[in-house]
């Protein structure tokens, strides 16, 4: 497995908050959608961003456990603090009291 040097590192956070909006344009609308690979690949970009930002990601599933399917969040959360993990899933159990 290639190492990143540090530069290439810093880059790579610092686009992450440049993506991540648009990122949550487009899929936002999608989370209703019932198709699999729909739900599949939402939750991989997730799961993806979740590895270096997990409390932004965590926070984006939130506010939307109304809409999101089970897949989605399984997936998304996959990389996330057990902790954080435990009470975004007890939330979306739980509806009504998000």
């Amino acid at each position: 497995m290639a190492s990143l040097d540090p530069t290439e590192f810093r880059m790579r956070n610092q686009r992450y908050p440049r993506w991540f909006p648009v990122f949550g344009e487009v899929a936002d609308p999608l989370l209703t959608d019932t198709r699999f690979f729909v739900r599949k690949a939402i939750g991989w970009v997730l799961r993806e961003a979740s590895k270096h930002h997990p409390d932004e990601v965590v926070g984006w599933v939130g506010a939307r456990l109304d809409r999101i399917s089970g897949l989605t969040l399984r997936e998304g959360l996959k990389r996330v603090p057990e902790e954080q993990k435990a009470a975004v899933l007890l939330a979306y159990r739980t509806p009504g009291d998000v």
